[in-house]
């Protein structure tokens, strides 16, 4: 994958299907790669998903709860499947909106 990537030399690159971490940790290992493959990506972001968010209710209406059918984005654990932004660039992040909190 870092030779691919270091061969398009993105300026951005967006991650899909990456579970979230809390601490990033995955996130700034990957980032730290990009330096010893010759791409660079000083800059790294992923925000917490909706997916595997526990709504407490039964919302695929099969009569049982806490189940990934059952969360606020389909997801079995919190934070499965996120998406992650390595960037050349700063990313910033102000007026972004969460709307999680909302059904």
């Amino acid at each position: 994958m870092a030779r691919v990537i270091a061969n398009a030399q993105p300026d951005v690159l967006v991650l899909q299907g990456v579970d979230y971490d809390h601490h990033r940790l995955a996130l700034k290992a990957l980032r730290d790669t990009s330096d010893t493959h010759g791409w660079r990506m000083s800059h790294a972001c992923s925000l917490a998903p909706n997916t595997g968010l526990a709504t407490g209710l039964d919302m695929d209406g099969n009569g049982r709860t806490g189940h990934a059918r059952d969360a606020q984005g389909y997801g079995a654990f919190f934070g499965q499947g996120g998406m992650a932004v390595l960037s050349r660039y700063p990313v910033h992040l102000q007026g972004v909106s969460d709307f999680s909190p909302l059904l």
